[in-house]
């Protein structure tokens, strides 16, 4: 598969979607700045949720193992770095 050719950590629907934007016309480097900034947004709320969970545990407010945190109900779209 191209996209681990490449080494770009997308999937081949996302890669197909970029792909498909560049032939639409899109600058490709805009396109690429746009991909890195969602990650580095999708890496800080990883960061802030997890930070989140950390201090409602220490507040005594862990609810055990069914309890996987707040990122268990969100679905990643964005692959981490």
């Amino acid at each position: 598969e191209i996209s681990t050719l490449l080494n770009t950590g997308l999937n081949k629907d996302t890669l197909s979607a970029l792909l498909g934007l560049c032939e639409l016309g899109v600058n490709p480097e805009a396109l690429a700045e746009a991909v890195k900034d969602l990650r580095r947004e999708a890496q800080r709320l990883r960061e802030a949720e997890a930070a989140a969970f950390a201090s409602s545990r220490d507040l005594g407010g862990h609810r055990g193992h069914a309890d996987r945190g707040p990122a268990a109900a969100l679905p990643h779209a964005v692959p981490a770095l």
